[in-house]
């Protein structure tokens, strides 16, 4: 049987027991048990909405009726009616307003008055506020504002003018504010003091956080998340997460007021898209921003979540409550039972693909596991390997493709015998070659820097005795060109062996010591051109580097020399980049063209400046030797003017000293 046709036979096979299996559960009573369930959860997710909408409507009866039964204290109205509050208020030259002892009496009354009351319901802030904007009383947390401390400039708080529209008896809830005395987000509640005459001085005014809402519902039911839902789309309150509410700037800036007017709600309350972005919770949000009462359902990173919402009396708010599909059934036995019934026929239909999965294993699946262990030792040069008899004598396409990979098999391993003589050959060869260029190299190097120091030695000594003029001008000019010979044999003959190698010797160094080295070396050189060079080191600079370093910093301090102009400075210094040490040497020459700049490191490369001549070997070794250290070497314009050379080597200073 072909193997196509075995996976199809398997295929099939598994499909028919899935099939079986999912039709001898009663799936539809049990989409009717669930939806029965569902139904139920939902309706006591209801109630529990219901019970928490009445704890918040009764704690905002119970402000009220409080802050009602607050003012009926008569010394609210005997404050107000002496003929002293009446008229004008009265400051004194700091603009604080001043009591009369009448006044102060009374004052003293409302005091011990607010105290009581703020020591029986939770209020964080009470105060009195008269038409003018001026408060006359003050308790913060049941303590009693100093005199000096009494604004004036409440008339623009955004309860101040719906307080005094209100008639006796009638309480005013304002939208949650900053307030600048408990620096929380908060409400007020306001009611107006009504005199005999009916007029309204002043109003009755005391503050509660909007963390109450936040402990209502984290003390609910604990059946799902409860939220409540700003027509804003801000979360006011969440039973699972804390808001934090209170001011998040300087408390004792000095300008404090006018910021914490600014400050807004967005900014501290979190949006309902961190509960959930699916469209279909989108729906249901736009139908609770309708203050409509219901239920829904969304789907969310694959979870079916369960909503049930109906709105709250105050500030067109909504509460709602949520809870997954797993939650909103747990505790449910009979659907429990279905859901095992269903789960032990479904390992029932598994257990049955094992079986004949190992079936399939055994007669189809083996055999080609033995060949692709074979395909793994072959690649791993193990070309004696022998292919199991009974594979290749079958008369499957797994016998026939046992067969040619036999076959394969014994073709790779004469092409391999083969291979390996060439490369052993090859190999010998290679490495006479590289004998034979190391021996060429020493030869050269030795038979042409003798002649060249013998014509250096006879000029120099010649020179020593010779008084014509233009004859030791010669002189001169052939001992300038020996030394110019045998440094670019010298040259020569660092660059091939640099290039013949694949890498150096390294060792524990202060690139700071090889700075300073390379500049002491040359600091003759360059007082003959009255040329000053300044070392930028501070600390230590340890890398794992070859002492041919200081060769780098060594050419590039000589083509300064060379190049820059007289009576100049050369900078040379060493920095941390990243993960590198950067050297630098900057002369103040006449630069280089951007079209030369790498050019310059290539063998044989150099731009001619006046008389000076070159082996044009100098920067191609120093690029070699940053090279072999993994580094960079390269140019770039000095300011105002000249080159700065750059070499920038690896920091590897983990080499023992």
């Amino acid at each position: 049987m072909k193997i196509k046709y075995m996976f199809l036979t398997i295929l099939v096979a598994l499909v028919l027991i899935t099939i079986v299996t999912i039709s001898l559960t009663s799936y539809n009573s049990f989409k009717k048990t669930e939806a029965s369930f569902i139904g139920k959860s939902l309706a006591i997710m209801q109630e529990d909405l219901s019970e928490t909408s009445v704890q918040i409507k009764t704690l905002h009866d119970k402000a009220s009726s409080d802050l009602i039964f607050a003012l009926q204290y008569p010394p609210f109205k005997e404050y107000f009616s002496l003929p002293e509050t009446r008229t004008e208020n009265v400051y004194n030259s700091e603009g604080v307003l001043q009591f009369t002892p009448a006044q102060r009496e009374l004052k003293t009354e409302l005091d011990e008055w607010i105290d009581f009351f703020q020591s029986r319901f939770p209020v964080e802030e009470t105060c009195l506020i008269d038409t003018t904007g001026q408060e006359h009383t003050r308790l913060v947390s049941r303590e009693i504002a100093f005199d000096e401390d009494l604004s004036s400039e409440e008339e623009t708080a955004p309860f101040f003018e719906p307080s005094f529209q209100l008639q006796q008896g009638e309480v005013h809830v304002q939208y949650p504010y900053m307030s600048p005395d408990v620096l929380r987000w908060v409400f007020s509640y306001t009611s107006p003091v009504v005199l005999d005459d009916s007029s309204k001085p002043s109003f009755y005014h005391f503050e509660m956080p909007i963390s109450f809402f936040q402990e209502l519902v984290s003390e609910g039911t604990p059946r799902g998340r409860i939220f409540v839902l700003d027509n804003k789309d801000l979360i006011v309150a969440d039973s699972e997460q804390q808001i934090d509410i209170s001011y998040k700037g300087d408390p004792f800036d000095e300008e404090i007021e006018l910021k914490v007017n600014e400050e807004k709600i967005e900014d501290y309350l979190p949006s309902i898209d961190s509960i959930s972005t699916s469209p279909g919770f989108k729906a249901i949000l736009e139908d609770m921003k309708a203050g409509k009462k219901g239920s829904g359902a969304y789907n969310d990173g694959g979870i079916t979540y369960y909503v049930a919402y109906q709105p709250l009396p105050t500030f067109g708010w909504s509460i709602a409550t949520i809870r997954d599909y797993d939650s909103l059934l747990e505790g449910e036995s009979t659907l429990d039972n279905l859901k095992k019934n269903i789960f032990i026929i479904i390992i029932a239909g598994l257990l049955i693909g094992i079986i004949a999965f190992f079936w399939a294993s055994k007669t189809m699946i083996n055999p080609i596991n033995k060949l692709k262990d074979a395909s793994v030792k072959i690649s791993r040069g193990n070309l004696d390997i022998e292919i199991d008899p009974k594979l290749k004598a079958s008369k499957s396409e797994i016998g026939r493709l046992a067969q040619a990979f036999s076959v394969m098999t014994k073709k790779l391993k004469e092409s391999y015998e083969g291979l390996e003589e060439k490369v052993r050959i090859k190999t010998k060869e290679l490495r006479i070659s590289n004998k034979l260029k190391d021996l060429f190299i020493d030869i050269m190097r030795h038979d042409l820097l003798n002649p060249a120091g013998v014509v250096r030695m006879n000029a120099q000594t010649v020179l020593m005795d010779e008084k014509d003029s233009k004859k030791k001008e010669s002189l001169k000019l052939i001992e300038n060109s020996s030394d110019r010979l045998i440094k670019m044999i010298e040259n020569a003959s660092v660059f091939a062996k640099l290039e013949s190698g694949e890498k150096i010797d390294l060792k524990r160094m202060d690139l700071s010591v090889v700075l300073k080295e390379a500049v002491e070396g040359m600091t003759a050189k360059a007082k003959e051109r009255g040329i000053k060079i300044k070392l930028d080191t501070k600390g230590k600079f340890p890398a794992a580097v070859n002492p041919l370093v200081g060769n780098v910093i060594s050419n590039f301090i000589s083509n300064a020399i060379k190049y820059g102009s007289a009576n100049s400075e050369i900078v040379v210094g060493i920095k941390k980049e990243s993960s590198s040490w950067r050297m630098w040497v900057a002369d103040e020459g006449e630069g280089i063209p951007d079209k030369y700049k790498k050019a310059i490191f290539n063998r044989f490369t150099r731009l001619e400046k006046e008389a000076i001549k070159g082996s044009g070997l100098g920067l191609a070794i120093a690029k070699k030797i940053v090279e072999l250290h993994n580094g960079k070497v390269w140019v770039e314009d000095n300011s105002p003017k000249g080159s700065v050379f750059f070499a920038e080597i690896p920091i590897r200073s983990n080499l023992k000293k």
